[in-house]
């Protein structure tokens, strides 16, 4: 039985580790996941907050042109037809640089006259709905090249058109606009914007961005070290290989994006882009899992709950079995005794002439009746046993005189006692109480049988009564060996006795302690044991009047 239960331990240990590893693997991939997921709303973010970072910038430099372009000194000339006829490149520069390179657009051919007549129109419009590149090529023709007056405001204004093209230089306002979008997506992050002109410059300044992982990330993109051509898909690919390393190994999520002509979306050397670095908290993601990680909690503990029960309910099954073991061993003990005594009596009348003689018969047939009459209790009291514990049993409560009750008791168990018994009383309570009399009186019986059953050869109980404010207090003690720790909390148990193997002097089959207490909790009372060593035990009850 020990081999086959250490055996279910081990395989249920090993079930709920397993279920636990499993339970961590999935939330780590939970975790990956939710980081993913980051990952992928920052790049979108970050792509979304350029094409907004162009769109302000582009208004800027709208409002600037136009106030930095004279109409006077537009001067247009057609370069060639379009294929189709129907349309013509127009070219437009500043008068006041003849060999300046002109700006195309494409124009009607039925417009033309009328274009070349009046071109400020155009011109603005072009201003109007043009691209970044596209307003950059107005800037260097009409506004870039030209020479102002140091200091004067036409300095200033081509100044300021100029510092306009190195938008992704400037982050601070790139920045504000992701965290103003991440926030709206409710990530409160901390981010920050690395700007790099070329994918080489990763491997020119060793304090860029992440300096454990430089080696590792050199090797990833070796084809661009050498500062060699390369097509701009292979440079994008080493770029997003050594982003993807950089947030391997850390609590950061790198995303990058290439800066590339509005137009061409092509660059053929270097390649200019903007990494975007968001550091993630973990209790960020942490809380985003709160209901997975309490679900994966509460399942553990369910199933360690579950077996813990089980091995719980099998321990107790096996202690049953063996209490019942010893119920039957005790009980057959006993039962036997008063059959024997009864049978004896009666074969000594049946064939040693015993009925001749009235006196041994009247004598043979009292020894009879008292161990017919023992045997009947006995018999009552384990079918009575599980009555007591009914909901429906009911209790017959009058009201009697418990110090005289006490004291009559007292006198019986002294006097027929085959121990020599004292039995001291002290009574500082209300004589007069509310319980069941029979069954109270046969609770006091099983203590004090108990007491001298398991007593010493000179037997002392002491019985105090104590009154409190609600409820009344009863204190037995005796002088006894004590019962072992090891089984205190079992006492009340039905059917259980304190084991002593192959004794069978002490009569009894375990259904006492468990009657009393059944009995004082009808009463709505407590009975407990507060002390029990070599010199003796003490129960306490408490019965509420």
């Amino acid at each position: 039985m020990k081999l086959k239960l250490r055996s279910l331990i081990a395989l249920s240990v090993l079930a709920t580790l397993g279920v636990f590893v499993f339970q961590v693997i999935w939330l780590n991939s939970s975790y990956q996941l939710s980081k993913d997921k980051i990952a992928n709303e920052a790049k979108t973010v970050l792509d979304e907050a350029i094409i907004e970072h162009r769109e302000l910038v582009a208004e800027r430099v709208r409002r600037l042109l136009i106030k930095a372009i004279n109409p006077s000194d537009i001067e247009t000339q057609v370069h060639w037809k379009m294929p189709d006829s129907q349309h013509v490149q127009l070219g437009y520069r500043t008068k006041r640089f003849p060999n300046a390179s002109w700006t195309t657009f494409k124009v009607s051919a039925k417009e033309l006259n009328k274009v070349q007549g009046s071109p400020y129109p155009l011109l603005l419009d072009r201003i109007n709905k043009g691209n970044l590149d596209v307003l950059d090529g107005v800037y260097s023709t009409f506004v870039g090249i030209v020479h102002y007056e140091p200091n004067s405001w036409e300095d200033k204004l081509q100044d300021s058109l100029m510092r306009c093209f190195y938008l992704h230089e400037d982050t601070a306002i790139l920045n504000k606009i992701i965290k103003r979008r991440l926030e709206t997506l409710n990530y409160h992050l901390s981010t920050q914007i690395v700007y790099q002109k070329g994918i080489n410059e990763i491997y020119n300044k060793k304090s860029t961005v992440n300096k454990i992982l430089q080696a590792e990330a050199t090797q990833v993109v070796e084809m661009v070290s050498d500062n060699r051509y390369h097509p701009l898909n292979e440079q994008l690919d080493s770029l997003n290989a050594y982003v993807q390393k950089l947030g391997e190994s850390s609590d950061m999520i790198y995303v990058v994006k290439p800066i590339l002509n509005d137009i061409a979306n092509t660059l053929h050397f270097g390649v200019p882009f903007i990494i975007l670095v968001v550091k993630v908290n973990p209790s960020n993601i942490l809380n985003q899992m709160l209901f997975s990680i309490m679900g994966s909690c509460l399942l553990f503990l369910l199933i360690g709950s579950c077996l813990t029960y089980m091995f719980y309910t099998i321990l107790k099954q096996k202690k049953l079995s063996e209490i019942k073991d010893d119920f039957i061993g005790n009980v057959s003990h006993e039962l036997k005794t008063p059959v024997a005594t009864a049978l004896a009596a009666i074969q000594g009348m049946q064939y040693f002439g015993v009925l001749k003689d009235k006196e041994k018969t009247t004598m043979y047939l009292d020894a009879s009746a008292k161990e017919m009459q023992r045997l009947s209790v006995m018999i009552d009291n384990i079918l009575n046993s599980s009555i007591y514990e009914r909901s429906d049993f009911n209790l017959h409560i009058i009201k009697f005189n418990l110090r005289d009750m006490l004291t009559e008791m007292i006198n019986i168990q002294e006097l027929h006692s085959k121990k020599k018994v004292k039995i001291e009383l002290t009574y500082q309570a209300k004589e007069e109480v509310f319980a069941d009399k029979t069954h109270l009186y046969n609770v006091f019986i099983n203590l004090i049988d108990n007491a001298i059953k398991y007593g010493r050869e000179e037997v002392l109980v002491k019985i105090e009564c104590f009154e409190s404010t609600t409820s009344l207090k009863i204190d037995i003690s005796d002088n006894g060996s004590g019962i072992p720790i090891t089984y205190q909390k079992s006492i009340f148990d039905k059917f259980f006795r304190v084991p002593s193997p192959n004794d069978h002097s002490v009569k009894g089959h375990g259904l006492g302690l468990n009657y009393v207490k059944n009995i004082i909790e009808k009463h709505k009372g407590k009975i407990k044991l507060i002390k029990s060593d070599d010199n003796g035990s003490i129960f306490e009850i408490n019965l509420p009047q």
